[in-house]
C-alpha cells in the first residue's frame, strides 16, 4: 500500500495485581502461588512484548495494589511511552517513532455496574490517545478499552451499551473516520460469535467501518496453532482441568480492530516464549514450562493504514 501507515499493534491483558482469577485459584490449588506475584509475571510480560516488537500497545487490568502493573512494567519497558498510565486501560507507544499529541479516558458507563456478583471492577473504561509520527507528522487515533466478562445475558446486554457509548466517542473525536483508527482490548465475547443478544461488538464496530483484524489478515502466525487469546491458565485434558496448558480453542476475545480498507499481513496469537510439548494423560498437548505472564496471550498485528 503506497503511503501507507505501516504498524505492529499488540493487545494485552496483563492480569490485575489483585490475582483473582479463576484459573488464579486453580494455581494456588496446584502450588503455584507464588507465579502469581507481579514480580514474578512481569518480567514474562514485558519478554512477550519486546518479542513481538509492537509500535502501540493496549494493555488491559492495570489494576491492584501499588505499585499497578503499568509502573513496573514502565521500568521494564523504556523504550516506550505512556498514554494514560494510571488508567485501567492504558496505551503504550514507541517512542522513538511517536508523540502522545493528546489522550484521555472516558467512563462508559454512568457509576459502576455489575451484570453478576462476580464482576468486580467498579466501571468499564475507553483510553483514548491521539498520536504524531515523528518522521512524517501524519496521525491517528488509538482507542483501548476492556468490556464485562462471563457469558451471561446481562454482561452481554451490557457490553452492548458499553459498546455503542464506545462507537459515539471514537465518532466524536475522529468524526468520519478523518484519520486513521485503531480499537483496541479485551472485549470479552468472542470474535466468532453468532448469538444475536451476544455479537453487539461485532455488529457495532463493523457499522462503524471497523474490521476485526483477525478476519482480514492475510495469514496467521500464532506460534501454537489455534490457540486461545485467554488462556485463563488451564485447559481440559481428557476431561480434567489441567493448569498451565495451553487452550486451543481457535477463538479469541482479545481484539484488534482496523478500518476495512486496512492490509492485514498477519494476526497471531503469541503464547510463548516458554511453550514446550507435553505428555499428560496419554494425549501430548502445549503447555508453559515457566512462568506464565498473564491468564491472557497477547494479540498481535502487523498492518498497514491508508
Amino acid at each position: 500500500m503506497t503511503g501507507s501507515l505501516e504498524l505492529t499493534v499488540m493487545t494485552y491483558n496483563t492480569l490485575t495485581g489483585r490475582n483473582d482469577c479463576a484459573g488464579c485459584k486453580a494455581m494456588k490449588a496446584a502450588g503455584l502461588g507464588d507465579e502469581l506475584k507481579l514480580s514474578a509475571r512481569l518480567p514474562v510480560v514485558a519478554e512477550k512484548v519486546q518479542l513481538a516488537d509492537p509500535d502501540i500497545i493496549g494493555f488491559q487490568e492495570n489494576e491492584g495494589a501499588d505499585p499497578l502493573p503499568q509502573t513496573r512494567l514502565a521500568t521494564l519497558l523504556p523504550e516506550y511511552a505512556w498514554a494514560n498510565p494510571d488508567a485501567t486501560v492504558p496505551i503504550a507507544v514507541r517512542s522513538s517513532r511517536f508523540t502522545v499529541v493528546d489522550s484521555g479516558v472516558e467512563q462508559l458507563e454512568k457509576g459502576a455496574r455489575k451484570c453478576i456478583g462476580r464482576d468486580r471492577t467498579n466501571g468499564r473504561f475507553a483510553s483514548w490517545a491521539l498520536l504524531r509520527e515523528t518522521a512524517t507528522e501524519r496521525e491517528l487515533w488509538v482507542f483501548n478499552t476492556h468490556l464485562h466478562p462471563y457469558d451471561q445475558a446481562a454482561c452481554a446486554d451490557l457490553r452492548a451499551a458499553n459498546v455503542a457509548r464506545l462507537a459515539e466517542l471514537v465518532t466524536a473525536k475522529n468524526p468520519d473516520g478523518r484519520l486513521p483508527q485503531l480499537i483496541l482490548g479485551d472485549f470479552n465475547a468472542f470474535g466468532d460469535e453468532t448469538r444475536e443478544r451476544f455479537s453487539a461488538h461485532l455488529t457495532t464496530l463493523r457499522e462503524l467501518g471497523m474490521a476485526d483484524a483477525a478476519a482480514i489478515a492475510a495469514q496467521d502466525d500464532s506460534d501454537v496453532p489455534n490457540a486461545a487469546s485467554a488462556g485463563w491458565m488451564t485447559a481440559t485434558v481428557k476431561g480434567r482441568s489441567q493448569v498451565k496448558v495451553v487452550r486451543t480453542s481457535g477463538r479469541h476475545i482479545d481484539f484488534i480492530w482496523v478500518p476495512q480498507d486496512a492490509e492485514v499481513a498477519s494476526w497471531a496469537v503469541l503464547s510463548g516464549p516458554g511453550v514446550e510439548h507435553r505428555r499428560i494423560r496419554g494425549v501430548k498437548v502445549p503447555v508453559w514450562s515457566g512462568v506464565m505472564g498473564s491468564d491472557h496471550s497477547p494479540v498481535v498485528a502487523r498492518l498497514a493504514l491508508a
